[in-house]
Order: structure tokens, then sequence, then C-alpha cells
């Protein structure tokens, strides 16, 4: 998906955006259910 949004460039930063978005989600958004799922291994 990244790549048919932001060609290369969205290819190369699509895991290292969506790994701040669960460290942020973990800090800041750990009573929701949708976050709790997404952080269990982290």
């Amino acid at each position: 998906m990244a790549g048919e949004v932001g060609g290369i460039l969205g290819m190369i930063l699509a895991i290292p955006v969506y790994t701040l978005f669960r460290i942020i989600a973990k800090e800041f958004f750990i009573k929701w259910k949708f976050i709790k799922k997404i952080t269990e291994n982290l």
C-alpha cells in the first residue's frame, strides 16, 4: 500500500513510521483496546 501511495519513498518510510506510531501509542494511549492489541509485543 505504501508503494502505491508514496512510491519508493513510501516503501522506505512505511516501517519506521509504523514503528514510531506503535511506540507513541504505547506511551500515551495504552488504555484503548486497539492500542493494547497492536503494542502487545513491543
